[in-house]
């Protein structure tokens, strides 16, 4: 007993140490004093498994160094780079009389592909010179059920699996516009405790108008796959939207977790150490979806809705004065693809003119399916007096439960314009007060004036040129308003930015944390797209970035936008998100918006 103590002991000590030393090399560059600066580069871990996530630091220490570069990373063979920017830190040291500092840099990246791996170089400059550390070897090992912890992202759901994501849908052929539930759901063995977990940002869903679903927070049940028994929990839930017909494909959904597996019962540190903790990342697999194609329509006008809905038209006023403004008013409620419903075109008699279309939508998220209503306001200001009608219309939606159109009359609406009246002053009748003239007269005789030398006949001549012109200018503007689209949404895009920051603001000051930041990705990726005239549905947040590179735009401006982007989808899906910085983040992008509305 005494010497099984003692070899317990001498055991735990070298394994202390060894943690207690990384794994990690030291290089040197050409140049300056190389006794002085030193730089090293090491990982957390040296031997993982498909799917961990790996620290990478690269470290410049000494005493005599004013400047530098930020680390410039090779290629990462096996290893996939989580963001391309570092998190930072220094310190200082003051030692026997001398002092000195460091600084790291510290990236993060996910174990791809099994094998052995060699990171090579990584070169920086200090104060102008060329540095470089040495290589690091790194070795990646498959995940087996052996090991407790599987998931590299396949959905096989065999025995020796442990943990695994999956995305579920329930339907592979919808028609363009019909709503696909699809959720991401999490399978673990029981042996296995889920601390966290983080979707990673940039999920594509190419072809398709997503929506994420409010959900509550994931609750575990047990089910049986292949006779294995795991606990399931849906993690987030979406709404997708086929935008087009043909073969789509539901790309890779990715998520980190932090994890804590049992060790072994016949492990004899158990006792010492209970359980193992990690921080792994799985995916999904791909899958496709096969959009058909709608039938035919004939005799109605079809505006793009897919679900159930109810249509109505309604106007403010039948009765109305020439220059009076009319609000013709199409709503649109029910459950399906609210947000992807176009205006129906109504023919207006030619006696009025008309404005670019004000639309409106509350959406409701909280549930399987969305739901909510869109509203539709045509402005017309009546020219001419007289009765006049604006046709009935039959529009169309494709209901999903029948498979087939579904019809909704719109009744034809009278309007009667009539003339203001007009006030007429009553002319006064009776003897004129005439009063003598008295006292001294004195005769002026009067000057001949010209009038191409009085400032007033100019004035007079131009005014109604200058009235005409404005007038045409007015009007060719509204007709571009009214008839080009893109023009319209680029002219409307400051007012709709400045309506949804103030409701951001409101949010704020709730401390409504994702709300917040959900909101704001939506205003900056809106403002962007409308000024750019990019789709209003179905873009990526590369492609924004894309948009505005290829305009021009200043590089530190798309920096700012890139960033907060980043932070907004990273934080809307954080189950426990930070509200410290949230004000600032608000007053940020309100700078960046009018930084835009400069530049664009």
């Amino acid at each position: 007993m005494r010497r099984t103590g003692r070899a317990l002991v001498t055991l735990l000590t070298i394994l202390s140490f060894g943690w207690l030393t990384p794994f990690q090399t030291m290089g040197q560059g050409g140049g300056g004093n190389q006794t002085e600066v030193q730089v090293q580069a090491s990982v957390s871990e040296s031997t993982v498994e498909v799917g961990d996530r790996v620290a990478l630091k690269v470290e410049v220490s000494g005493k005599d160094f004013n400047n530098i570069s930020r680390p410039s990373l090779p290629e990462l063979p096996g290893f996939r780079l989580v963001s391309n920017t570092p998190s930072t830190s220094r310190s200082y040291r003051f030692v026997n009389g001398q002092s000195s500092v460091s600084y790291s840099y510290t990236y993060y990246m996910v174990a791809e592909e099994p094998g052995n791996h060699v990171i090579p170089p990584i070169s920086l400059a200090v104060d102008g010179d060329n540095r470089q550390t040495g290589p690091l070897s790194m070795t990646v090992h498959k995940r087996t059920g052996g090991s407790g912890i599987s998931g590299d992202g396949s959905d096989s759901g065999s025995n020796d699996e442990n943990i695994f994501l999956e995305m579920e849908v329930n339907s592979r052929n919808p028609v363009p516009g019909e709503q696909i539930l699809a959720s991401v759901a999490l399978y673990f063995r029981d042996d296995i405790q889920v601390t966290s977990y983080q979707p990673v940002p940039g999920w594509k869903a190419e072809g398709f108008w997503k929506e994420r679903l409010e959900t509550r927070r994931p609750e575990t049940e047990a089910v049986i796959r292949d006779g294995v028994r795991y606990k399931k929990a849906e993690l987030v839930e979406y709404a997708l939207f086929p935008t087009k017909s043909g073969n789509l494909s539901l790309s890779s959904y990715k998520v980190a977790l932090a994890i804590r597996t049992r060790t072994s019962g016949r492990d004899p540190f158990s006792s010492f150490f209970g359980s193992r903790q990690k921080r792994i990342e799985l995916k999904t697999e791909p899958i496709n979806i096969e959009v058909k194609s709608l039938p035919p329509l004939e005799d109605a006008r079809y505006i793009g809705a897919v679900g159930s809905f109810e249509v109505n038209r309604s106007i403010n006023t039948t009765e109305a004065e020439v220059g009076q403004t009319v609000e013709l008013t199409t709503r649109i409620n029910g459950t399906g693809n609210i947000p992807l419903i176009s205006k129906p075109d109504y023919e207006i008699p030619a006696s009025f003119e008309t404005y670019a279309p004000q639309q409106s939508s509350n959406i409701d998220n909280d549930g399987k399916a969305i739901k909510g209503e869109k509203t539709f306001t045509d402005i017309l200001i009546p020219r001419k007096t007289g009765t006049f009608t604006i046709p009935a219309e039959k529009v169309a939606y494709y209901n999903t439960r029948t498979q087939d159109y579904k019809m909704k009359y719109l009744p034809a609406i009278d309007i009667t314009v009539t003339r203001s009246a007009e006030t007429i002053a009553a002319s006064r009748t009776g003897d004129l007060p005439i009063q003598p003239v008295s006292g001294l007269v004195r005769w002026d005789t009067p000057s001949q004036t010209i009038l191409i030398y009085q400032w007033w006949f100019w004035a007079a001549l131009g005014l109604p040129l200058l009235m005409l012109l404005l007038g045409y200018w007015q009007r060719s503007y509204r007709e571009k308003l009214l008839n080009d689209r893109n023009f319209a949404r680029s002219e409307q895009a400051w007012d709709k930015a400045k309506q949804r920051l103030g409701e951001v603001k409101r949010l704020s000051r709730d401390k409504k944390t994702k709300e917040v930041y959900s909101k704001l990705h939506t205003l900056l990726n809106a403002y962007i797209g409308d000024k750019l005239g990019l789709p209003e549905a179905g873009v990526s947040d590369d492609t924004y970035i894309r948009e505005l590179t290829s305009a021009g735009s200043d590089e530190q401006l798309i920096k700012k936008v890139r960033q907060i982007l980043e932070k907004c989808a990273t934080i809307r899906y954080a189950p426990n998100p930070d509200d410290r910085h949230l004000q600032r983040d608000v007053e940020r992008t309100e700078e960046i918006i009018k930084q835009l509305k400069k530049e664009l």
